[in-house]
């Protein structure tokens, strides 16, 4: 089976799942900006505190670790954004982006889901690991 063919696989049963509903592209200037300027943040952050070869797998996790819109009605009361592990994608809720929140809350948020894509193989708990993401975020933009 080829890795295309699985993927295809795993997304399916994660709309089976109600997991991802309807997703797209971000088309939003101003979110784009904001990941963008969050993954800047992340370069600086990683950069100065833990070296060049950090900062190429952060790049790396940059790479493998798309961002999308997720436009699920159902999740719009849980969530404002979200890692997906099963996919390796992150998504931002659609009515979060509407609202226009601040630049720095978008960004926190976006830095905080890079966290979970980072962590996503390590062996520490949900706890820890949200926890962990917290910290991350907070420390990058501070």
């Amino acid at each position: 089976m080829q890795i295309n063919e699985i993927k295809e696989i795993i997304k399916g049963v994660a709309k089976l799942a109600k997991t991802v509903v309807y997703s797209g592209n971000i088309t939003d200037e101003v979110a784009k900006r904001n990941i963008s300027e969050a993954k800047d943040i992340m370069r600086e952050f990683v950069g100065d505190n833990f070296g060049d070869d950090n900062l190429e797998l952060l790049e790396e996790c940059f790479d493998k670790v798309p961002t999308y819109v997720d436009y699920s009605p159902s999740k719009v009361k849980y969530a404002c954004a979200y890692f997906q592990p099963l996919l390796n994608q992150i998504y931002i809720m659609d009515d979060y982006l509407k609202e226009k929140t601040g630049t720095i809350y978008m960004i926190h948020t976006i830095i905080h889901e890079y966290a979970h894509a980072i962590v996503r193989e390590s062996s520490m708990n949900f706890v820890i690991e949200e926890s962990f993401a917290n910290l991350f975020a907070e420390m990058c933009i501070n």
